[in-house]
């Protein structure tokens, strides 16, 4: 998590990693949007691995992290990718 918070210069409060192939995660673009978040669901669940925040300020942050196996949601944008779990 260092790298990720380097670039701000603070302590995130929450990250999400997802344990897929980027072509795998992109590809849910591709499918319609979802109803209520406004982006595009998962066609399956994955392994993904939350992280929150629990003490420390930049560089010495420290989290927490829960493995889980689920859907994710994705906003697409052709620029970034802004994930809702």
């Amino acid at each position: 998590m260092h790298g990720v918070n380097s670039y701000t210069q603070h302590c995130k409060p929450q990250n999400t990693f997802l344990h897929d192939f980027f072509q795998n995660v992109a590809a849910a673009c591709e499918l319609p949007k979802t109803v209520c978040k406004n982006g595009h669901q998962s066609p399956k669940p994955i392994n993904l691995t939350n992280f929150n925040l629990t003490a420390g300020k930049c560089p010495n942050c420290r989290y927490k992290a829960a493995t889980q196996y689920k859907f994710f949601i994705i906003a697409c944008d052709p620029l970034i990718f802004v994930l809702f779990t």
